[in-house]
């Protein structure tokens, strides 16, 4: 123990060096990838339908082309890209718990 008092510091005694993270996002851990992608197309088709038709609820145009009618609410919530914006919310939600459960946890090695 005596060369814990002689010594300020022993070069490489305490120094470690640590591997944080998923080493990559292939094969089973795709779904992480996939998951980061959902979670910013959500961001990004919020602000797209807000910004492409504000309140745009829905179209119908007539069989012989002619007549168009277009209708507008005050409550449309997530714009055109409503049911893509639902779905991907519906998977981050059941999907984000099981990679947690799979992938989390402190995995090391001691040499």
């Amino acid at each position: 123990m005596a060369y814990l008092f002689n010594y300020a510091s022993i070069p490489g005694f305490w120094h470690y060096r640590a591997t944080v993270g998923l080493r990559d996002l292939l094969n089973e851990r795709a779904v992480v990838r996939e998951a980061i992608a959902k979670k910013a197309a959500i961001e990004l088709l919020n602000s797209a339908g807000s910004a492409y038709r504000a309140g745009y609820a829905s179209q119908s145009t007539s069989r012989d082309g002619v007549s168009q009618s277009d209708g507008f609410t005050s409550s449309a919530t997530f714009g055109t890209y409503g049911g893509h914006f639902t779905s991907y919310k519906e998977w981050i939600k059941d999907n984000i718990p099981k990679m947690k459960m799979r992938f989390c946890g402190i995995q090391y090695v001691t040499i």
